[in-house]
């Protein structure tokens, strides 16, 4: 039976690493679909991601965890991105 797929990414100053998982249920760790390590500035991190989706053809994605290393004295520990973290982090730029 296929689960949900899903999408990390750790975008940084100079790469972009995605990786896409399947889940199944959260009594199974998830299963590594697909991984890569690409070159790539931040504006072209949506390129980069459509090109590592459309390759590997992991489309519906479900669910995506974006790694944000730099969240200020506010967040130091893992959150759920909603509006007021997405204005919080704004803030920091």
């Amino acid at each position: 039976m296929r689960g949900m797929t899903f999408l990390t990414i750790n975008s940084g100053s100079t790469s972009v690493k995605l990786a896409a998982f399947v889940g199944v249920n959260a009594a199974r760790a998830p299963e590594l679909l697909q991984r890569e390590s690409l070159s790539a500035t931040p504006d072209q991190a949506r390129e980069v991601i459509e090109g590592f989706l459309e390759r590997h053809r992991l489309r519906p994605i479900k669910a995506v965890a974006h790694r944000v290393v730099l969240g200020g004295t506010r967040f130091q520990s893992a959150v759920r991105i909603d509006a007021a973290v997405v204005d919080a982090l704004t803030e920091l730029c």
